[in-house]
């Protein structure tokens, strides 16, 4: 059976979810749950995404997301894929994490009520799943976004947007917005009528009739275009030449110099990190772009590089040769840090 075309473009709006693989857990205890989101906003800084809301239960997990750049498929492998790796090293298991392929919705955010229905939707997961025991108990769950919607604006993680959200139900973002949005998610009934929840569970589309006609013809466009993939891996390859040049800027370095240095020099890990961080290209290239040798090589120098560095620490501005280096502002953590002595550095995937 042919698989399903994945649609992408600029500004698309997607409802994500995906299982344990068997229905299994995909997180056993709060260090898993605090490094999947830890995982996702790496995903969504170096993907750009846009995310809107999302809910992570047991077994499976919810997002919603925009993609200004048509790179759903490229994130979601980085996502995915490292969060696996790391889950697997904890527990020192191997094989597959998630079932199959994850799930994709396009939504329409033109459409009023879709926005804000489909967080409703996610934010009442754990009440359904009987993870908590009332609804005024939703803003405790500390593994969805609805606790943090609930917060001032200036006291929310920095990677979850809620201006879409909240505009389209209709709330001001400040104290009495809120507690309506509050009152709002708090008196629907989760239980009653399983039929309002049907459209977010099942389809490949929400929208008017309009939008499903334009993202069909999106489909007749793309459909029989082979180059797609590799049209954003010469995007991604771009943006990543940019930094690389920037960097070597930076630092006062020729092309040259990067023939000349060590595979492993501190500076050319440094770039290698910055890299990994904005961008999802695998540990091949880097290593070749930035002639470090084999993507083994690469592997084992970051690892070096980070093993006295706690887990989400965020990478200097300074290479060791004491030169400034732009790095990005890490975003604030969604939870108090853990105990750095019970957190350990991972590659991700590659």
């Amino acid at each position: 059976m042919a698989r399903k075309l994945r649609l992408q473009f600029a500004g698309a709006l997607y409802h994500v979810m995906n299982r344990g693989d068997r229905r299994e857990a995909i997180v056993r205890d709060d260090l898993d749950r605090q490094r999947f989101l830890d995982t996702l906003e790496q995903a969504t800084e170096k993907a750009g995404w846009r995310v809107h809301a999302f809910c992570v239960l047991p077994d499976h997990f919810h997002l919603v997301l925009q993609t200004p750049s048509p790179n759903l498929v490229e994130g979601m492998k980085w996502l995915l894929g490292t969060y696996t790796a790391r889950f697997n090293r904890r527990h020192q298991m191997g094989g597959h994490l998630f079932s199959g392929r994850y799930k994709s919705q396009l939504l329409d955010p033109e459409l009023s009520g879709v926005p804000s229905q489909v967080a409703l939707y996610l934010h009442q997961n754990p009440l359904r799943a009987k993870l908590v025991q009332s609804p005024s108990g939703l803003g405790n769950y500390s593994w969805s976004s609805y606790g943090e919607y609930l917060k001032p604006r200036e006291t929310r993680v920095a990677w979850l947007k809620t201006e879409l959200v909240l505009r389209d139900a209709g709330f001001s973002d400040d104290e009495n917005g809120l507690r309506q949005f509050r009152d709002a998610t708090e008196t629907v009934d989760a239980l009653a009528d399983p039929e309002i929840w049907r459209r977010w569970r099942t389809g490949w589309y929400v929208g008017s009739d309009d939008y499903r006609r334009g993202l069909l013809d999106r489909m007749h466009e793309q459909r029989d275009d082979k180059s797609t993939g590799l049209v954003w891996r010469a995007s991604a390859e771009h943006q990543a030449e940019k930094l690389v040049q920037h960097t070597l800027n930076s630092l006062g370095w020729s092309e040259q110099e990067l023939g000349r240095r060590l595979k492993t020099d501190p500076e050319k890990v440094f770039i290698a990190r910055q890299l990994r961080k904005q961008t999802t290209l695998p540990l091949t290239w880097i290593a070749k772009r930035l002639q470090m040798g084999s993507r083994n090589t690469l592997r084992n120098a970051l690892a070096s590089d980070l093993a006295s560095t706690p887990f989400r620490s965020s990478d200097s501005g300074t290479a060791s040769s004491g030169k400034p280096v732009p790095a990005p502002v890490p975003s604030a953590p969604l939870r108090p840090s853990l105990n750095s002595s019970s957190l350990t550095v991972e590659p991700g995937w590659d």
